[in-house]
């Protein structure tokens, strides 16, 4: 199934644009599908974007950045909100650890 091998896909992607040995610091990785989103999150058609605020749940009650139950566990976006949520993440970690 291509949920299974796109994380397997990506992974030489992100080699050719300098992410080397990744699998060294990787502990956990999942791929989700927009319906897998939807499902988990409620966002509207599994949308990337983060969630969207098309319910009053969703306007109000967002997703936090840190993990509550895992330490050290923290999310960011899909692209192409990925590149100012990971540098939100990790203005948030240099913070937690200083």
């Amino acid at each position: 199934m291509l949920k299974e091998t796109y994380g397997q896909y990506m992974k030489p992607k992100l080699k050719e644009k300098g992410l080397f040995d990744l699998d060294q610091f990787v502990e956990f990785e999942a791929v989700q599908t927009p319906l897998d989103l939807q499902q988990k999150t409620g966002a509207y058609h599994g949308a990337i974007y983060g969630m969207s605020s098309n319910s009053f749940k969703q306007a109000f009650f967002r997703i936090n950045n840190q993990s509550k139950d895992i330490e050290g566990l923290w999310f960011v976006g899909g692209t192409p909100m990925v590149t100012k949520s990971d540098q939100l993440v990790a203005e948030a970690i240099i913070k937690h650890l200083t």
